[in-house]
């Protein structure tokens, strides 16, 4: 039964762990990976005035603000473009309303726009998309969370089955036989499923929790549309005072409203906190009609559940940790969709073992004194 369970969720979940996996490992590497795909957001000269945040978002209101309800961006190195990205009122389960916005920091003129979801217009932000969605919207989210819970069904199955095994595998006694494939494979799914348990636990699991939101009935609602307002407060003063109210806060992201009723959120780290908190745990809310603050979260002041649920995305994408690190992660990102292909494959090679044994067993011949 154990078995059955486990080999037919593997197979049905194989491919899209392929390419989920895929896709995650390639993420991990999307800063080279950008400066090689587009050099020139890069090469630009440091140390030159720039163009105020203030006046980058005044740019993006007056020509996307009946179009878009939000605007989003990682706070830029010297040198480096403004990228922005806009988020509008999605219409369809099945979409999203994504936008890039690149904005020269020296001049404030517009170098690249586009559908964020379009291969043509960032590379990137379509991989990110494609690794939590397929790239189809809250419908894809969903269906990503299903296929990690039919890894974590398939690992426990597995694991109810193997598990006499599994002293053999740690202790490297389980013989890797390479005169028979169909022994070799076997061997080989074992090996992967055993010593990738806790790590694809851990990746799946925190990928699972940062999209179980579309689980709730909430999320498959669409909210009305927003009547389109202007920021009457000075963005870059709210990055200054934020650093401020957080001792240590170090910020890298912020959102900015371009609709009614939505707050200014500038996210960031405490310099003195742990490795894993640096996913923008901490954060600061403002008013984008006076600039007062409406809520101040510490992440090293959080209590003990959030700490965990904080550190959760560096823990998805091994951020804690230098390249080795990095590497780690990016072939373990592979092994989900290794261990269903080579599971297919053993169960491929029985089937056609069986098959093979049963065509060739003799027929029993009747003699004369049987017939009669």
């Amino acid at each position: 039964m154990f078995l059955s369970l486990h080999r037919w969720l593997g197979l049905c979940a194989g491919i899209f762990l392929l390419l989920i996996g895929f896709s995650g490992s390639l993420l991990l590497f999307k800063s080279p990976i950008d400066r090689w795909a587009r050099p020139e957001r890069y090469e630009l000269q440091a140390g030159k005035p720039r163009v105020s945040l203030d006046s980058a978002c005044s740019i993006l209101f007056s020509r996307y603000g009946s179009r878009f309800t939000s605007c989003s961006f990682d706070l830029p190195n010297d040198g480096e473009v403004y990228e922005f990205t806009l988020s509008g009122r999605s219409e369809s389960i099945f979409s999203r309303s994504r936008y890039v916005v690149d904005i020269d920091p020296g001049s404030g003129r517009i170098l690249r726009e586009g559908d964020a979801r379009s291969l043509s217009t960032s590379p990137i932000h379509w991989l990110m998309y494609f690794h939590d969605s397929f790239n189809v919207g809250i419908a894809g989210m969903f269906f990503i969370g299903l296929v990690a819970l039919s890894l974590f069904a398939s690992m426990i199955s597995g694991l109810l089955f193997y598990g006499r095994r599994i002293l053999d595998v740690l202790t490297f006694r389980l013989p890797l036989n390479s005169q028979s494939k169909t022994q070799f494979f076997r061997a080989l799914h074992i090996y992967a499923g055993v010593w990738a348990l806790v790590f694809n636990t851990v990746v799946f699991f925190t990928g699972f929790w940062m999209i179980r939101s579309v689980f709730e009935p909430e999320s498959w609602s669409f909210a009305p549309a927003k009547s389109p307002a202007r920021v009457a407060v000075s963005i870059d003063s709210c990055i200054k005072r934020s650093r401020g109210l957080v001792p240590g806060f170090s910020p890298d992201f912020v959102s900015v409203p371009l609709a009614e009723g939505d707050p200014i959120e500038i996210d960031g780290n405490n310099v003195t906190s742990s490795r894993l908190m640096d996913g923008d745990a901490s954060s600061v809310m403002f008013d984008p009609r006076d600039g007062s603050v409406l809520e101040v979260l510490d992440a090293t002041k959080a209590p003990l559940l959030k700490k965990i649920s904080a550190a959760f995305w560096q823990l998805h994408i091994g951020g804690y940790g230098g390249p080795l690190v990095k590497i780690i992660y990016a072939v373990g990102g592979l092994v989900p969709g290794v261990l269903s292909l080579s599971g297919y494959i053993v169960w491929w090679k029985r089937r056609r073992l069986y098959a093979a044994l049963r065509f060739q067993r003799p027929a029993i011949s009747l003699t004369s004194a049987d017939a009669g």
